[in-house]
């Protein structure tokens, strides 16, 4: 199995945030970092506690992390958060 080296994922999210308007490319970034954070976290959690969740928790933790970003303030990720909603992340099953 393949996996991305840090140079492939770096090189993916410039490309990436290219392809976004100049207005929504903060918030992009953000939500990058977000999604990094809490699969780092994720990665802790499995190494030091022999704990794992599932793919569904992950994504539950990121849209609710989220989430408080933008009620706090953090108006540039609200403008790339829609897909998250729209994606059924807030109605998944109770993790």
């Amino acid at each position: 199995m393949d996996t991305l080296g840090d140079e492939d994922v770096a090189a993916w999210w410039l490309q990436k945030r290219l392809l976004l308007d100049s207005e929504k490319r903060q918030g992009f970034d953000a939500l990058v970092l977000l999604v990094s954070w809490e699969v780092w976290k994720e990665r802790n959690v499995r190494i030091f506690r022999n704990e794992v969740s599932t793919v569904a928790t992950i994504a539950k933790r990121i849209h609710d992390e989220g989430s408080l970003w933008i009620e706090a303030g953090f108006i540039p990720l609200a403008t790339v958060w829609a897909f998250f909603d729209n994606a059924g992340v807030a109605q998944m099953s109770a993790v």
